[in-house]
């Protein structure tokens, strides 16, 4: 994941820069789209199929390695850390189809001549560097948002959640959430780079806090909590709807953008680092989802999903205070609203009064 992020990264133009990182999100959804359908009784998903399942992984990663040696090499990797300007060009060409990749040139020699006197940074520098400090927290606090905004507790435990629910066959409900994962990506693929990265999270954070109320609704009319309501329609009708919500805000804002937006905040030299902490922080956020989301439901039903509205609202505030537009910027520009930023505030608190003693 943070390999790809990072080539994907380094070979769109800045135009598409958007749509070509989130493609890497569609792949994913699809994924797991092929993985629930597979897992499914009907399927293979049973007692005596299941290692088939298991292995099926081993086709598509054959595929790879026949196709990996087409793949060109990063042009922005030559250039930058190789000082291979020739391979960087052809690169380019094929990459582009064109041969004349002159601005793409001269983007990356813009941005290699205002780091030459950086190298690759360790990991201590790293923390240190103070232009960084911005971009980290934005890497941390959207990584953060992409899992716990409870997405996967809904992936993991959908079947679970339609059978507390009431509702029968939820191994077949189940894949109406993971179709719409798919479309909802590929509709962000589209418009990623024309609505911007920004409008997008924000956007989909507000949409999944609704649809978590939804889904609470959903959960206090199987309990009985509006008269007589228990077990009927309006139960599958907040439960479905309100997963399919959280769903499509997800697709659209959290899923793609937190791996993509990483590419972007990080000059080469420090890109590597960047994209290894995104990954740590999103695995443990990961691995706390998956350990503590059936526990937290069954000890708070039915308002467990409330705190994924609380994670999600935090995660819209921290978004829209923290989080700069970066659409149709290239990395250079990016890096000097970053700088201007602690540059500004090192001025603001030069000229501010000492303090008295």
């Amino acid at each position: 994941m943070v390999v790809i992020s990072t080539f994907l990264g380094e070979i769109a133009p800045t135009n598409a820069r958007g749509t070509i990182g989130t493609i890497n999100q569609f792949g994913v959804t699809s994924a797991i789209l092929v993985a629930t359908v597979f897992g499914i009784p009907e399927v293979i998903g049973t007692c005596e199929l299941w290692h088939y399942l298991l292995a099926f992984p081993i086709v598509l990663t054959a595929i790879q390695l026949v196709t990996f040696p087409f793949c060109p090499q990063s042009p922005r990797y030559l250039f930058m850390v190789k000082n291979d300007m020739d391979g960087a060009q052809k690169a380019l060409q094929k990459l582009r189809g064109k041969r004349d990749v002159s601005e793409d040139l001269a983007e990356m020699s813009l941005e290699k001549e205002k780091q030459k006197a950086l190298r690759e940074l360790s990991l201590v520098e790293f923390f240190r560097d103070k232009y960084l400090h911005r971009p980290l927290l934005i890497t941390v606090g959207l990584q953060m948002a992409q899992q716990l905004s409870g997405i996967n507790g809904v992936f993991y435990y959908g079947q679970s959640i339609y059978s507390t629910a009431g509702l029968s066959q939820p191994a077949l409900v189940a894949l109406i959430p993971a179709f719409t994962n798919v479309i909802m990506t590929a509709v962000a693929v589209k418009v990623i780079d024309k609505v911007g990265r920004r409008s997008l999270m924000l956007n989909g954070l507000f949409v999944m806090i609704l649809s978590y109320l939804l889904l609470t609704m959903g959960f206090c009319f199987q309990k009985g909590y509006f008269g007589n309501a228990k077990g009927s329609n309006w139960t599958a009708v907040f439960t479905i709807g309100g997963s399919l919500g959280v769903v499509i805000g997800f697709a659209v804002g959290p899923g793609p953008i937190p791996w993509m937006i990483v590419a972007e905040l990080f000059p080469q030299s420090a890109r590597a680092t960047a994209l290894a902490v995104a990954g740590i922080v999103n695995w443990l956020c990961n691995y706390i989802i998956g350990q503590f989301f059936r526990t937290l439901m069954e000890h708070t039903e039915p308002y467990g999903m409330l705190v994924f509205v609380g994670s999600c609202t935090f995660f819209l505030a921290f978004t829209y205070l923290f989080l700069p537009e970066t659409k149709g910027r290239s990395i250079d520009e990016i890096q000097a609203y970053f700088h201007g930023l602690v540059d500004q505030k090192r001025k603001a608190s030069s000229k501010a009064p000492p303090l008295l003693h």
